[in-house]
């Protein structure tokens, strides 16, 4: 739900990266590029802390970068570990749910996706949950509820024809936006743009199960720090994502026979990302990025001509 700038701003900021270092329990930074840490770690019944250094190398703002790290526990020896961090913009479900209808039906794939968002920003919630802006949570995040249950709704009633139609323009025009160069939107830090962008927003997420490329846009206008905004983000995504999951399982969306394949299909997601990160670390960014947008294009060719022919 965080823009990409968003989470390299945090990524670069010493308390998150903490956060995100097992067993961190000081890192303290020196330079731009270099941190002091000690970290505590266990094996067994021992218990070792290794004091050292950790350094950004391979910094390609907002892509990401390469952060390894080094120090010595005394008698417990020499630590050496590091990792390859790479950023892209597009959301969970605007990825994730054209993947998942080459396997099951439309309306389907968007109930599924919606579970595993609703993991996503449950877990980005205990990391930012108590730096969320509660007045913009509720001038965006009602309006993206009330407007989340309308579209959800609307969606129940349509032939899966039309929802796939629908999804396929919406990823044509996502791509579209995308390769215009979306930091040329300049939106206004207005009330008026907080209500907007969740009656939009809330609506398109109901309807076809992504709107968070709109909450992106509209919560950036604001300038919120990155904390705040990762925290708010998550807090509104949270509460539309648990609004509309109720109507599509009333509508049927996940058929009965399916629901102990979700289990399964956690296990399946967590071994598609650990073989994808893999990959990701010998693909550059920018390819990785076009290869991402190619992949949006032709399902969303694919979904709208599907979805047309299914209409007759």
């Amino acid at each position: 739900s965080a823009s990409r700038q968003a989470v390299w701003e945090a990524l670069n900021d010493p308390a998150v990266l903490k956060a995100c270092l097992h067993g961190c329990d000081r890192l303290e930074r020196i330079s731009d590029t270099q941190f002091e840490a000690t970290l505590t770690t266990k094996v067994g019944p021992v218990k070792m802390t290794f004091k050292g250094a950790v350094e950004l190398s391979d910094i390609d703002p907002p892509n990401g970068y390469t952060i390894s790290g080094e120090g010595k526990g005394g008698a417990a020896g020499f630590a050496r570990g590091g990792a390859r961090v790479r950023l892209v913009d597009d959301g969970a479900a605007t990825v994730l749910t054209p993947i998942a209808v080459l396997f099951m039906d439309v309306k389907t794939a968007i109930a599924v996706v919606a579970f595993f968002h609703l993991f996503g920003n449950t877990s980005r919630l205990m990391f930012f949950g108590r730096l969320v802006h509660w007045k913009m949570w509720a001038q965006f995040g009602l309006a993206a509820v009330l407007l989340s249950v309308v579209g959800a709704a609307l969606t129940t009633s349509l032939p899966s024809s039309v929802v796939k139609l629908l999804f396929g323009l919406f990823l044509l025009i996502y791509v579209a936006l995308s390769l215009a160069g979306p930091d040329r939107v300049r939106l206004p830090s207005t009330p008026a743009l907080l209500v907007g962008g969740g009656v939009f927003s809330g609506f398109i997420a109901g309807l076809i199960g992504t709107g968070g490329a709109i909450r992106s846009m509209c919560l950036l206008a604001f300038g919120l720090p990155k904390e705040v905004y990762i925290g708010t983000s998550a807090a509104i995504a949270l509460v539309v994502d648990a609004t509309r999951l109720p109507v599509y399982l009333a509508g049927g969306f996940i058929p009965q026979h399916f629901i102990p394949v979700l289990i399964s299909l956690m296990v399946v997601a967590f071994i598609g990302a650990w073989i994808g990160q893999r990959l990701v670390r010998r693909v550059s960014a920018v390819i990785f990025r076009r290869v991402v947008m190619v992949m949006l294009a032709v399902m969303g060719v694919k979904m709208a001509v599907e979805g047309w022919h299914g209409l007759g």
